[in-house]
């Protein structure tokens, strides 16, 4: 029988860190790995020990290494180790950045590790977003470092010890991690649940519309993880990574903040979109850190969930015209599109399935709505070489991922749409991803956003019925654009374009009301539900 892996957490009690445990602890039906965790505590939290025993717990300060000791004498040489200590929070690291830099900058485990002779241990290190400057959109890993604050620069600090005194190491630059709350719950403020928690309050929250990231789901993060773990351990061979871990969405605050409130049904007006520069936080905060993580895509084949599907399958519960929905244990159908939640009703005549779609929030009882919804069966020209992603035409392609784009142009009851979906075509011998923009009604492909950008620009718009305006002289006729995600309704092409470029809303958008029958009973034209729109 092969040796159990020891598997060493660093700064298990945190938020990442509990997730990772846990699931750890279940991999694969059973436990294959031996655990320990370190904690900064003066006790390990006693929910997560119970959750996840058995494992070891130690107490260690990253600050002066004491409490290594302890774990070589007890646990042994670890065969992996994940960091996911920190000091995270900027502005605490700008009024102590002597702490930042010993917290952050993970000599004393560094050193630790290299006292092992003959060892071959993976360090698998969290790092961030906020080592680049923020003065563009999608930066890659080869792009210079150059934060912008004391937080992001420790943690350049400790990408570069990585590099220079460890041989077999992995560098997650994550953005934004958000996700269910924790087995033990950790005191540091989350976003979402804050958010959230505001807004069901009823109160007004400021929130940032000029600061951009790539928020992901936190399984996500762990799936990239235990992908990477199991790659190394299968392959053999040292690993010398540094990856982007982002979500696919390019993100405001106030954006994020609206994607909430949509899903939970609260009122939007409660959100007020500020500038960044208009609130002193007294630490500098980059303007764009959104990431390209094609090299994520392409070494693992991970594609992390839109922001809107994580917050629909992180066990949120539905909450629609004020019912609690149950989300239902029981796998999905075959022939429900992922990211799709299907739920379970009581009633007197039993139990009844249901679907949502996280995109939206629409609720079908069948699954013939649900197709007529996407258009599958009505428009099957149009989906005839798309597919959406599962386990069985995973390296078949092309096939949709995410939405990159989309402006629908309302002409005679939704008759004429655009929608832009990226796919991804795998050309098996040798195997491939080459990502472009695909239109199913032109049947085009687009190979960067730009182009997609200039097509819509160039578009020739039908001059047909859209919305009559009345006035006193004559009934005029106007076109008009709606964003179908977050229902923004856009009166010139001009204004759609800026707010699929820049994610600017100007005082002439407004929002459309739609009732869920008539989201589903549209024409043959129709596109596929689209699932996450990108500023």
């Amino acid at each position: 029988m092969a040796e159990r892996k020891r598997v060493l957490v660093v700064g298990g009690s945190g938020y990442l860190g509990q997730h990772l445990l846990h699931e750890l602890a279940t991999a694969d039906g059973g436990r294959p790995y031996e655990l320990a965790f370190t904690h900064h505590r003066s006790a390990p939290p006693p929910e997560l020990v119970d959750a996840i025993s058995p494992v070891l717990c130690f107490r260690v300060d990253l600050r002066t290494g004491e409490g290594f000791d302890s774990v070589s004498s007890t646990f042994g040489m670890p065969h992996i180790v994940v960091n996911c200590a920190a000091l995270s929070i900027p502005r605490t690291c700008e009024v102590d950045p002597a702490a930042a830099m010993t917290t952050n900058m993970p000599t004393s485990l560094v050193n630790w590790l290299s006292n092992f002779r003959n060892n071959d241990i993976l360090l698998v290190h969290l790092s961030t977003d906020q080592v680049y400057e923020g003065i563009k959109s999608f930066y890659k890993e080869d792009d210079v470092t150059a934060p912008v604050n004391m937080y992001g620069k420790s943690k350049v600090a400790a990408e570069q010890l990585i590099l220079a005194g460890c041989s077999n190491f992995i560098v997650l630059r994550s953005s934004i991690i958000y996700g269910t709350q924790t087995i033990s719950p950790v005191t540091k403020s989350l976003p979402i649940q804050w958010i959230d928690k505001v807004l069901s309050c009823g109160e007004e929250v400021e929130v940032f519309h000029d600061e951009f990231r790539c928020p992901i789901y936190v399984k996500d993060v762990v799936n990239v993880i235990l992908a990477l773990m199991k790659k190394w351990i299968s392959d053999g061979q040292q690993m010398k990574l540094i990856m982007n871990v982002g979500g696919p969405d390019r993100l405001s605050r106030a954006q994020m903040a609206e994607a909430i409130a949509d899903f939970r049904g609260y009122d939007c007006l409660l959100i007020k979109p500020v500038s960044a520069s208009s609130i002193d936080r007294g630490v500098a905060s980059p303007a764009d850190i959104s990431m390209d993580i094609s090299r994520l895509i392409r070494v693992l084949g991970i594609i992390p969930i839109p922001f809107r599907d994580g917050l629909a399958v992180g066990a949120w519960t539905l909450r629609r015209r004020g019912r609690a929905r149950r989300m239902s244990a029981e796998s999905p159908p075959e022939w429900l599109p992922d990211g799709w939640i299907m739920g379970i009703r009581k009633t007197r005549q039993g139990k009844r399935e249901y679907y949502t779609s996280a995109a939206d929030g629409c609720t079908f009882q069948s699954k013939e709505e649900v197709l007529n919804y996407l258009g599958v069966e009505k428009n099957e020209s149009c989906m005839s070489d798309v597919a959406f992603c599962s386990n069985e035409n995973k390296n078949e392609g092309p096939f949709i991922i995410f939405l990159i784009a989309a402006i629908v142009l309302v002409v005679s009851n939704f008759s004429v749409s655009s929608a832009f979906y990226l796919i991804v075509d795998v050309i098996p011998c040798p195997l491939q991803f080459i990502q472009c923009y695909f239109d199913p009604f032109t049947r085009s492909r687009f190979y960067s956003k730009n182009e997609v950008l200039r097509f819509l620009k160039s578009r020739k718009v039908p001059r047909k019925t859209s919305k009559m305006k009345k006035d006193n002289k004559k009934n005029s006729i106007d076109n008009y654009y709606i964003d179908p995600v977050n229902g923004y309704v856009f009166n010139s092409l001009k204004d759609a374009i800026r707010y699929v470029e820049t994610g600017c809303v100007s005082k002439h958008v407004y929002r459309r009301k739609r009732a869920i029958r008539e989201m589903y009973s549209v024409k043959e034209s129709s596109p596929v539900s689209p699932t996450t729109l990108i500023s």
